[in-house]
């Protein structure tokens, strides 16, 4: 498959259906918590609207650039590393120790007998 009908089968395909599907979520938990009574703005820790200091737009504005500018990344952003291999491979080891520390697969988060492994 060549890159244009990936694309298009990203822009075309994906980005709808994703959207049909947080629609489909957002009407399931708005019926069955509708009727938990809740404050109708969200205040952050100064006691301002995120919506009116711009966090929420803000985020949405970002994910959709990121979204537009590295549309190639995409299809592989969950087995690639982004970039020449130098901080982000270390980084990487760091989740996957902190993954099977978490699962219980492996020691402490603080030490380790494995360095740098695998």
């Amino acid at each position: 498959m060549d890159f244009t009908s990936k694309l298009i089968k990203l822009l075309f395909l994906s980005i709808p259906l994703s959207a049909l599907f947080y629609y489909a979520l957002y009407r399931i938990y708005k019926h069955f918590l509708g009727s938990i009574p809740t404050k109708t703005e969200i205040i952050n820790q100064h006691g301002q609207s995120v919506w009116r200091n711009g966090s929420v737009p803000a985020l949405g504005v970002f994910t959709g650039l990121t979204i537009l500018y590295f549309p190639q990344y995409l299809g592989s952003i969950s087995t690639a590393l982004i970039g020449t291999p130098e901080d982000n491979m270390q980084n990487l080891w760091n989740f996957w120790w902190g993954f099977n520390v978490i699962t219980g697969k492996m020691g402490e988060f603080a030490s380790t007998k494995f360095l740098l492994y695998p």
